[in-house]
């Protein structure tokens, strides 16, 4: 009586193994497309990916349509005996800073 019931029960765990299979699918999927609509991974990586793309293009630890400016090779080059300092500030002045006599 007792091996009959077993063998009778031998289908419960593939019912159920394919229940919590179906449950763990929904879920998953639930989750990506939530994911998905509300540009969650977007969001995450390009958030820090602009600033790490400031330093790789520029050299700064900035955004890099900010950071532009401040790159060396973008200063402007002449010869001169008297040395400059160029700024990308506009706004400042280099006589009342003391850096030029």
């Amino acid at each position: 009586m007792k091996l009959k019931l077993r063998k009778n029960q031998g289908g419960q765990a593939t019912v159920e193994s394919i229940l919590i299979m179906t449950i763990f699918l929904a879920v998953g999927l639930t989750i990506s497309q939530t994911f998905t609509t509300n540009d969650i991974f977007a969001s995450v990586i390009e958030g820090p990916w602009d600033f790490v793309d400031g330093m790789i293009r520029d050299g700064v630890w900035m955004k890099s349509n900010v950071s532009h400016p401040y790159n060396p090779n973008a200063r402007p080059r002449h010869a001169s005996k008297q040395a400059t300092l160029h700024l990308p500030n506009p706004g400042f002045d280099q006589k009342e800073s003391g850096l030029v006599k």
